[in-house]
């Protein structure tokens, strides 16, 4: 899950607290709306495209394919708005009023959702939905600004109380809406725009005593799955039995007779071709593959081939004579387990023979790499891994341009490091390699012009030791539709008992669903901004202010930022360093930020103020590192879900996950988050700081069991994550309440705003290269570095000083008697 706090009642994202005219006692005015008219709305819109950004924007590059590490890079980056958002929070206050801003927002977020839904669909589309993403991050932390001010402005003392837990309420039901919702209505139009799935079993069987593998015996020759004819053709080959001439003319006869099957089944166009034509043996099994067993004959002389000569007992009568016209549609079924159903232009993702065995046997493993490389070959050939080649074009291309400094200095010489020192370890070379087997796929009939259906196939069901190793998604054009798809399950050498397992593929329209699901959330945004042109009080205190300097004190703030920025890229990380060697010093920060130009105006000190703080060297370096692990889990959790059991993960559909972190998830996160305010509330933050850390970062390891054990159960896995979400609501709680403490004092609500800037770009800097490592060292390492990666966390909090009365109610004076 995305980091989503509840809001606080006393923590607005304005820096302009300071001012006497925008506080917390300031009445509404004399337009006093029901707040039940626009809290529960404004905060849903506050928190969807959050949500949208941070989190369904993950799932939905992870379902067009993206790699974890781009995806990993590229949403982290979109943190940065909520960075900086203290920072230029004064030219919200100053410019104009927050009811102008909220509407305009809210205008900007529907047309960047309905971007993301335009471009989903192109060819362009990672380009083209990054820039609407970073108009929706950007709009987003713009809206939370003025948002939360003008919640404090149209609300008195007593309303804003009252009907904080209204917001953080519907808060949480814009989460669960677009982490939950979304991608289950998401995950139900790829079903629904699909072909249909298609499960293929497969048994592995012994053939006989003498073929069960056994330990340090040699590689015995067996018949691979029989599954395709293309597969026992190609397969066939290998059999050492045979002379090199009988194989030769066994190659030859099934050459020919399969160029008169493709003639007939694929080229109909030609009609002279007829089913009479054809050997008895292949006439058989294409009668059979066309639904037609009753033109199938025992007698062989009536199967033979007549020579077409007046008074040949074998001649055929005309009126019988099945040609490829006479047969009509059923001519052009695939060559597949259900081509018995006659087409009747429904289009169909056809497979080849839905049981399957395969012996179980041992092979050379030279032999298997050639088969699967040639395979790989075919299918490339013939256009199904189009992605994949225009990928593989532009890594060349990146190539030979030459790497960046970045690249050549940083990346790639720690990237081959640490694959050397933690990367997955390369497979034992073996005597021996498990017995492999082919599964044809082909359309039954071309898609529309120009338009494409990509196809998912993967492990279902059943024993793990029989793995998909080519073929795990492949796209269908109008180009290749009628060529057959290939591919290749192999069996696990140490395998010795016969087994089963299930393979399922499936062909859903993935950029089709989410762009009708884009268009839906933009409509709904929109809809929210009507609305609340409409509703929204406008409080006589809701004016620019334009006092605070005008254009000129502006002018001047943005000097000051300008110097800010590079200044604070520099000392933060001395900052923090400092402050875990000595954390009850202040340092000499604040000095150095009163120093730069434009420093004394009512805006800039604001931010120095913070930096004065008592021990703020330690405050910051706890805010930034108390979800150092989180930060990094939180952008591979989903991919990992979603990935297929071949590449790690657990292959849920997207509906599955929705489900699991929009419902469970989200529930569980709520609730752990109520049980720490309150446990907080009652003994105070100090006394359960260190439950709260190990709660964050201890269930973690869930993942790394996930990981490890691959359970099928959709329950176990909602259990582990209710687990690991409740734990981080849990211990969230701790630095929700320690941005409160170091915020206390003048100036608290833009002192807190900056303390979120600073969390999340905690969140943002360890996710941008989460999903770099994970792909150098697979999930399992990835999620036991995780683990390893929650150490700062503890030692932060074991330097931080808290005061053991923050937190505790207090109570109330007794009254004078």
């Amino acid at each position: 899950m995305p980091d989503a706090p509840t809001p606080d009642p006393e923590a607005a994202t304005t820096v302009t607290d300071g001012d006497p005219a925008v506080g917390l006692t300031t009445p509404g005015g004399p337009d006093r709306k029901s707040p039940w008219r626009w809290v529960p709305s404004l905060y849903f819109a506050e928190g969807l495209p959050y949500i949208i950004v941070m989190a369904l924007a993950v799932i939905l590059y992870k379902r067009l394919g993206m790699s974890n590490a781009d995806i990993a890079l590229y949403t982290s980056w979109l943190y940065l708005p909520w960075v900086i958002k203290p920072f230029w929070s004064p030219l919200v206050d100053v410019l104009k009023t927050k009811r102008w801003w909220i509407v305009v927002t809210q205008v900007l977020i529907g047309g960047g959702l309905a971007g993301v839904a335009l471009t989903i669909p192109t060819d362009a589309w990672v380009q083209g939905t990054l820039a609407f993403f970073w108009l929706l991050a950007f709009s987003s932390a713009t809206h939370d600004i003025a948002a939360d001010g003008f919640y404090m402005l149209a609300l008195d003392e007593h309303d804003q109380a009252w009907y904080v837990g209204i917001r953080s309420t519907f808060y949480r039901a814009a989460v669960i809406a677009a982490s939950g919702l979304v991608p289950m209505l998401a995950g139900a139009l790829e079903a629904s725009t699909g072909l249909g799935a298609v499960d293929v079993p497969v048994e592995v069987v012994a053939t006989s005593e003498e073929a069960l593998p056994t330990p340090g015996a040699n590689a015995a020759p067996a018949v691979p799955i029989q599954l395709t004819s293309v597969a026992q053709d190609t397969l066939g080959r290998s059999q050492p039995e045979l002379s090199l001439e009988d194989q030769a003319r066994i190659d030859e006869a099934r050459a020919a007779a399969r160029a008169q099957e493709d003639a007939l089944l694929d080229n109909r166009q030609t009609q002279e071709i007829s089913l009479d034509d054809l050997d008895p043996e292949t006439r058989a099994r294409v009668l059979r593959e066309i639904g037609r067993e009753d033109l199938i004959t025992s007698d062989p002389a009536a199967a033979a081939p007549s020579t077409g000569l007046e008074g040949d007992a074998t001649a055929p009568d005309p009126s019988s004579r099945a040609t490829l016209d006479s047969l009509g549609d059923e001519a052009a079924t695939s060559r597949t387990g259900e081509a018995s159903v006659p087409l009747d232009g429904e289009l169909r993702l056809l497979v080849e023979n839905r049981a399957a065995e395969v012996p179980l046997a041992l092979r050379d493993p030279a032999e298997i790499d050639a088969l699967i490389a040639q395979v790989r070959a075919a299918n490339q050939a013939a256009g199904f891994y189009a992605t994949e080649d225009a990928a593989a074009a532009a890594a060349a291309a990146a190539a030979d341009e030459g790497s960046s400094l970045w690249q050549r200095v940083v990346s790639e010489p720690l990237g081959r490091v640490i694959e050397a020192a933690f990367g997955e370890p390369a497979p034992e070379v073996s005597a021996t390699a498990g017995n492999i087997g082919l599964v044809e796929f082909r359309l039954s009939g071309p898609p529309p012009a120009g338009e494409a259906v990509p196809v998912n196939f993967g492990f279902d069901d059943g024993d793990q030791s029989v793995k998909l190793v080519e073929g795990e998604r492949f796209t269908f054009t109008d180009a290749n539709w009628d060529t057959p798809f290939t591919a290749v399950v192999q069996l696990d050498p140490k395998l010795r008992e016969p087994t089963s397992a299930s393979f399922r593929a499936t062909s859903g329209n993935i950029p089709l669903a989410w762009s009708i699901s884009f268009v839906a959330l933009a409509g709904l945004f929109l809809a929210l901004m009507a609305w609340h042109a409409f509703a929204l009080p406008r409080p006589d205190s809701d004016v620019p202010h334009g006092e605070r300097g005008g254009l000129g004190g502006v002018a001047g703030y943005l000097v000051f930022l300008l110097a800010f920025a590079p200044t604070l890229l520099i000392v933060l990380v001395p900052m923090m360093i400092y402050g875990l060697i000595f954390p009850r010093r202040t340092g000499p920060w604040g000095k150095v930020f009163s120093a730069l130009p434009f420093s004394d105006t009512p805006f800039a000190q604001t931010i120095v103020t913070f930096f004065q703080k008592p021990e703020i060297g330690i405050a910051i370096a706890f805010i930034v590192f108390y979800r150092f692990a989180e930060a990094q889990l939180v952008k591979l959790a989903a991919p990992f879900l979603l990935d297929s059991i071949e590449a790690g993960g657990l292959g849920l559909t997207t509906g599955e996950v929705g489900f699991v972190y929009g419902t469970v998830g989200v529930a569980s996160l709520t609730i752990g988050g109520i049980l720490g305010g309150i446990v907080a509330a009652r003994d105070g933050l100090k006394t359960w700081l260190w439950p709260m850390v190990i709660a964050i970062n201890a269930p973690n390891a869930v993942y790394l069991l996930l990981a490890i054990f691959e359970p099928q159960s959709f329950a176990l896995i909602n259990i582990a994550v209710i687990v690991e979400q409740f734990g981080y609501g849990f211990g969230f709680s701790a630095l929700l309440l320690y941005a409160i403490y170091v915020a206390d004092g003048p100036n608290k609500t833009a002192h807190y705003a900056i303390a979120t800037g600073l969390w999340a770009l905690g969140m943002m800097i360890p996710g941008m290269f989460s999903g770099w490592l994970q792909e150098i060292v697979g999930y399992e390492r990835f999620f036991l570095w995780v683990l390893l990666a929650t150490i700062p966390s503890f030692l932060v909090a074991a330097r931080v000083h808290i005061d053991p009365e923050f937190g505790k109610k207090k109570d109330e004076p007794a009254a004078a008697s």
